[in-house]
């Protein structure tokens, strides 16, 4: 069993300071780090002026500079194209994963997750989306977002 933890770079982090949270981790922790590339560009400059963390003190929690062992670490990005190479190498970055454009089946299966007793109708609203779409490709987040919008018009 596993702890989660979830990673927030405030202006105020320091390369101290993150090594000092990634060392009081539970060991076997999964660290969540979302959106990092709003840390750092691909020429390793700040993204943020008033950050006090370095591009190498992050390299340097990521890869267990005296932390605990057995931490596994989540980085998300939209814009995986400008990361730095040195942050997403193979040793660092082990697994790679690119979420598509919801197919068909997903589709389906998030309808009937948000309406289990029209969990049939999943195929028709599924053609509507392509339909109304007109080609354009739709992601999970935006299907998520549509049903929580809608959940209480239905």
């Amino acid at each position: 069993e596993r702890s989660i933890s979830y990673l927030q770079v405030d202006p105020d982090m320091t390369d101290v300071s993150l090594r000092t949270a990634m060392q009081s981790l539970p060991e076997d922790t999964v660290v969540v780090l979302e959106d990092v590339d709003a840390l750092f560009g691909k020429d390793r400059a700040s993204m943020r002026s008033d950050s006090h963390l370095s591009f190498s003190g992050l390299l340097n929690a990521l890869d267990g500079v005296g932390s605990s062992s057995g931490q596994i670490y989540i980085l998300t990005t939209n814009l995986r194209d400008q990361l730095d190479p040195a942050l997403i190498r193979k040793g660092r970055v082990d697994v790679q994963v690119r979420f598509e454009s919801a197919c068909d089946e997903q589709v389906e299966h998030m309808w009937a997750s948000f309406y289990p007793t029209a969990a049939t109708d999943g195929a028709r609203f599924c053609a509507a989306v392509r339909e109304a779409l007109a080609g354009r490709e739709v992601s999970t987040a935006e299907l998520q977002h549509f049903f929580v919008v809608n959940m209480r018009s239905s």
